[in-house]
């Protein structure tokens, strides 16, 4: 279980909405036998993608990545949601990073985000 979790019912009502640029879901693409992952990224407005290919399928290798890709975009970046995958659990490291809220989707409910 992942440390110190939002549930996605504390997120804003007007996440849902779309009508405001800023709030994105996050998920991993893991290849063939587990081999190589690649971050998504979604702006759930303007459904803007940004990927990433990891290094790796850990929290610290997805962490980096994830930083790295919307700190260009670091003051529009208001939300980010995931499911309950351990990738997920360096939440506050990007948090604290982006200076943005993570939410995760309720377990085993990822179509939530």
């Amino acid at each position: 279980m992942i440390k110190n979790r939002k549930p996605i019912r504390l997120r804003s009502e007007i996440v849902l909405t779309n009508e405001e640029f800023g709030h994105s879901e996050v998920d991993l693409i893991v290849g063939a036998e587990h081999k190589g992952a690649i971050l998504t990224i979604v702006e759930r407005k303007t459904k803007f993608l940004i990927m990433r290919k990891l290094s790796g399928k850990n929290a610290k290798s997805l962490a980096k990545a994830m930083i790295y890709a919307l700190l260009p975009y670091k003051d529009y970046v208001k939300t980010i949601t995931s499911d309950n995958g351990l990738e997920f659990s360096e939440h506050q490291y990007i948090s604290e990073k982006l200076i943005c809220d993570f939410y995760f989707a309720n377990p085993c409910c990822s179509w939530e985000r």
